[in-house]
């Protein structure tokens, strides 16, 4: 990365544009302090692949809880529920279809 001044860059900005498109950046300097930095448009992000690595998982069964032919909304819902062995108190009597303990809000 290299550093040019704000005449330097007015002077030859085409040049710099040259270098940048090559893949090159370019800071550009105001009295020796950095004000703006040139980069290749949609220059990709460094990426650091691996960070995450043994801190998550997949179960095996992640997407046998609850049959695909549910409403989507639901399957979190009674995933979550079955995940954690929770009741589901609600006054939704279709979730009561679910495999499931649903208990009836209105009694």
């Amino acid at each position: 990365m290299r550093t040019a001044n704000v005449h330097e860059a007015k002077t030859h900005f085409s040049a710099l544009l040259a270098d940048v498109e090559g893949g090159e950046h370019i800071i550009i300097a105001k009295a020796g302090k950095p004000v703006a930095r040139l980069l290749p448009f949609g220059a990709p992000a460094p990426r650091h692949l691996g960070i995450d690595d043994g801190r998550l998982w997949i179960a095996d069964d992640f997407d046998t809880f609850v049959p695909p032919e549910f409403e989507p909304f639901d399957r979190i819902i009674v995933g979550q529920a079955l995940a954690e062995n929770l009741t589901l108190v609600t006054a939704d009597r279709r979730l009561a279809e679910y495999p499931v303990t649903v208990h009836d809000a209105r009694s």
